[in-house]
């Protein structure tokens, strides 16, 4: 059986940490729409202060803060 150069593993993992990272700005585009319509339906936001940002992080995983203001939070109704 051959043995796995570490070499190997190390840019296999580069590849895939790239691969990650080069999400299209289209997706990352439809990411901020629907996530800025999900909270527009909690609170009234001021629109100007809505920001996303997408990071891949050194493991692998996918990293999203997301920061607004907003005026006032809608009533959530709980069904029980």
């Amino acid at each position: 059986m051959k043995t796995q150069n570490p070499k190997d593993l190390l840019r296999l993992r580069q590849i895939i940490l790239t691969d990650n990272m080069n999400l299209p700005s289209s997706a990352v585009e439809i990411l901020k729409s629907d996530s800025k319509a999900y909270f527009r339906n909690h609170f009234k936001l001021d629109e100007n202060s809505y920001k996303m940002e997408l990071n891949v992080t050194d493991d692998g995983t996918y990293h999203m803060l997301v920061t607004f203001s907003a005026k006032e939070m809608y009533d959530i109704k709980v069904i029980q």
